[in-house]
């Protein structure tokens, strides 16, 4: 691709004051907004607006990064647009930046929000700083109209790199050298989805939750769980609409995700276990204990149940050789008769969010 390149220094009193702004350490990921990131290779943040000029050229104004962590005023790149004789645009208008050749500075990955000009082969498009201007080293086709771009780790030690959501839902990307394709983790839906980033399996790579509505499989709404292999946990589905957010539900460090019906108003809370799996709260387990007879004894009941961090608990069936009472915390006071058998139970039910789960202790009375 051929791509004639002009610079023109801008020096407006403007533009020149900008150059005392500190240096933000992020992408940025909606269009219109400028993009931070080491363009240039010299270890500082550089700030990159995309834009149209007059004629056919479309623009980087660039702002290289200055110790100690401000701005110099701006110079513009141009290049010629992708599609000759066209407005502005047709120009690119959001983007985020990656190293994509391995050297020591990152290159702009860049497309379109409203969706690429009609007739264009591509909708993204790699841009690279070469001291004198920005030249286009590669081109991509993503299945995403984008109104964010931005990047992650989407594979275990590996560099960030690229995705995208919008209309098409969410795409990741798997860029190696000069072989760019789309990454296992993605999921489509006709319409955006709201997307959140965890590491919740916590293999270096991040995790996708998407509340979406109609889904591309078959026009459902639903909240999914996208794991960076690919591997997926459709948590809600129906013909509802949902919210969803990573939450820490418990006491224990997992990553828990709760969501909302937004119709009914019904909460779930789907508590984080071991390798990322989830469980749907609250859930009561069977267990048996032991403890002494002629003193109280409090049993953690909830030790080996799943819950979140406002359940309730409620004996149920009481005790046939005592009594049991239950605290703030949620752990069971069991107090052995003076006449009492060898073994006991009693029973409780778990309640939250609308939701509950009953179990039976088995008590084993020794002395």
């Amino acid at each position: 691709m051929s791509i004639r390149v002009r610079t023109v220094i801008l020096c407006t009193a403007v533009l020149a004051t900008a150059g005392a702004l500190p240096a933000p350490p992020a992408h940025a990921d909606t269009a219109g907004e400028p993009i931070i990131a080491d363009l240039t290779g010299d270890g500082l943040s550089d700030r990159a607006y995309l834009g149209a000029t007059a004629a056919d050229y479309c623009s980087v104004v660039l702002q290289p990064g200055h110790p100690p962590g401000v701005f110099v005023p701006p110079s513009a790149y141009v290049y010629l647009r992708p599609v000759p004789g066209g407005g502005p645009e047709s120009c690119p208008d959001i983007g985020t930046a990656f190293d994509w050749d391995a050297d020591s500075a990152q290159e702009l990955w860049i497309g379109w929000s409203r969706g690429a000009p009609a007739g264009l082969g591509y909708n993204r498009l790699i841009l690279d700083h070469y001291g004198t201007g920005f030249r286009p080293v590669g081109t991509f086709t993503s299945p995403i109209t984008p109104v964010r771009i931005d990047t992650a780790v989407f594979t275990p030690g590996a560099v960030p790199t690229p995705y995208s959501v919008g209309l098409g839902g969410f795409a990741s990307y798997a860029i190696d050298g000069p072989t760019t394709g789309l990454h296992p983790q993605r999921w489509c839906s006709a319409d955006t989805p709201a997307l959140q980033l965890r590491d919740v399996d916590h293999n270096g790579a991040v995790d996708a939750l998407l509340a979406y509505t109609d889904g591309c499989a078959d026009h459902a709404n639903g909240v999914v769980l996208v794991f960076d292999d690919g591997r997926t946990r459709q948590l809600e589905h129906g013909p509802d609409i949902w919210s969803a957010r990573f939450a820490y539900g418990n006491a224990d460090r997992a990553i828990d995700i709760r969501t909302e019906n937004r119709v009914s108003g019904q909460v779930h809370q789907f508590i984080g276990r071991d390798g990322g799996t989830f469980v749907l709260a609250p859930v009561a387990v069977a267990e048996t204990v032991t403890v002494p007879a002629g003193r109280a004894s409090t049993i953690d009941v909830l030790a080996n149940d799943v819950a979140g961090g406002a359940v309730r608990v409620v004996v149920t069936t009481p005790p046939r050789y005592g009594t049991a009472t239950v605290n703030g915390d949620g752990r069971i006071v069991y107090r052995p008769a003076a006449e009492h058998g060898s073994t006991d139970r009693l029973g409780y039910r778990l309640g939250e969010e609308g939701r509950s789960s009953g179990a039976t202790v088995t008590i084993r009375i020794s002395g």
